[in-house]
């Protein structure tokens, strides 16, 4: 597949202005002092950079990777991989799949400078699947279920809900504690994304990676929620119906042809900085880790990992986490035009 970077034109809204604002925050990381980390089974070492800090994603936690990775959706619900229920479980001699790793998460309030904790999926059995994402599944209060199931238990045909493209989400209910309102993202539609980026072309956007899990930043909080740089792909959205659900993390390979000028530039100089590779890769256990883009403070999310460079397309399932929220009190933050 080719990709061919969409010039920041003043025609096409916010383009300009996210990538500037990316191009800035790329500048203003540092390498970390620690110096270079090795992530799971890869044999090269990574520079660690301090670059952004999501605050939809937790600082710290047991854990905020793999099993247990977690992604604000509202002060009550978190969404996470739904591959990750791998365990066998039986019901009323039906089966299903499970995962009972619980969450003890902190999230850090970006507003109030406080830090939030909260914890999940400590009901038996934590997360409960059927065999096919689209199946009711006998889900307790508490329980993390799949997202597509609810759709189809709450008013969307099966066809509707598989034109979604998301049936690795899980949603999370939060059993204890509540996610500051300045955590939660803002979930932006397909529409919008097509009327303020032309639906084509890339965005530099922000990827979660395990490079910071446990390590402390310059601000002396455990910087599990900072960011490695990404382009996000927003493909051809008016064909495809997806959203942006598809990205390259700075580990991979950028060139002219995707990265505006002088951001791909900037990425070039940060490589050439570092004493071994600038990014780390993308691997193991970062599934569920979220792709987010900024704009005037907002932090707008657009999927998660469940493959090195794709996952889910939550902009497509907008209407269905609309409903999914107020059926717990809350109100999804949303840009719809």
């Amino acid at each position: 597949n080719a990709t061919v970077y969409v010039d920041d034109s003043s025609l096409i809204g916010w383009r300009k202005g996210v990538n500037d604002a990316f191009l800035l925050d790329l500048r203003n990381s540092t390498v970390a002092s620690s110096g270079s980390v090795v992530n799971g089974n890869v044999t090269n070492s990574y520079d660690v950079w301090w670059t952004v800090r999501c605050p939809c994603r937790p600082t710290e936690g047991h854990t905020v990777q793999g099993l247990r990775s977690r992604n604000a959706l509202s002060p009550h619900l978190m969404l996470s991989a739904r591959h990750y229920c791998s365990g066998a479980y039986m019901v009323d001699g039906k089966s299903y799949r499970y995962n009972n790793n619980g969450s003890y998460l902190t999230f850090h309030d970006p507003v109030g400078g406080t830090n939030a904790s909260v914890s999940s999926t400590t009901v038996w059995p934590g997360m409960l699947t059927a065999e096919s994402p689209y199946d009711p599944v006998p889900a307790a209060a508490g329980v993390g279920f799949p997202l597509a199931a609810w759709a189809v238990e709450n008013g969307w045909t099966r066809s509707e809900v598989v034109a979604m493209h998301i049936d690795d989400v899980m949603v999370i209910p939060v059993t204890g504690g509540t996610i500051p309102e300045a955590c939660c993202p803002y979930i932006m539609s397909i529409p919008a994304w097509i009327n303020h980026f032309g639906g084509e072309g890339t965005l530099g956007g922000w990827a979660f990676s395990q490079t910071y899990v446990g390590k402390r930043a310059p601000d002396g909080l455990l910087a599990g929620n900072m960011m490695t740089p990404c382009l996000l792909n927003l493909g051809d959205m008016a064909a495809n119906g997806y959203g942006a659900n598809a990205w390259t993390c700075a580990g991979y390979r950028w060139n002219e042809l995707t990265a505006r000028a002088d951001i791909f530039a900037q990425k070039s100089s940060m490589e050439a900085q570092g004493t071994a590779h600038a990014f780390p890769p993308i691997y193991g256990g970062d599934s569920s880790g979220g792709i987010y883009i900024r704009h005037d403070g907002r932090w707008i999310m657009a999927s998660f990992y469940t493959s090195i460079s794709s996952g889910p397309s939550i902009s497509a399932a907008l209407p269905v986490l609309k409903k999914l929220c107020e059926a717990y009190g809350d109100t999804l933050k949303t840009i719809e035009d």
